[in-house]
């Protein structure tokens, strides 16, 4: 690992609850346990994972950290520090209304984007070289 790769996480991320790999063992009572040591940020070089555990004093709060197993692109939009997700996958109108209702009760999309999504039937963001201010 070098300086480089540390500086391709988010610093939020970097700053995050950081573990060693879990391995998984069953205890006496036949649960198994997920859950692997705790790696404080100063020792980065040490963990193998990021989880979406908040910081301690956010007690039950979770930052969204998925393993995604389809083709995906993040293109930044032209306001600073949001952008647009691609995701490579075919979804019916009701599948993708649902997902959409999630992410908007989840504070993850804008409840007017949902809006005027469900409203349109589809979502639509801008290319990437049309900025806001060009739009009529």
């Amino acid at each position: 690992m070098t300086s480089a790769d540390i500086e391709l996480l988010p610093k939020y991320v970097r700053n995050h609850q950081l573990a060693k790999l879990a391995r998984p063992e069953q205890d006496e009572t036949g649960d198994i346990d997920y859950s692997g040591e705790v790696v404080s940020a100063d020792r980065l070089e040490e963990a193998e994972v990021v989880t979406s555990l908040g910081e301690p004093s956010f007690v039950d709060l979770h930052r969204p950290i998925l393993d995604v197993d389809l083709p995906m692109h993040i293109i930044p939009s032209s306001t600073e520090g949001h952008g647009h997700l691609y995701i490579d996958k075919l979804l019916t109108w009701h599948q993708y209304e649902r997902l959409l209702s999630v992410l908007a009760d989840c504070g993850i999309i804008e409840r007017g984007y949902y809006n005027v999504s469900v409203a349109r039937e589809h979502t639509a963001v801008r290319l990437p070289w049309v900025k806001k201010e060009e739009q009529a």
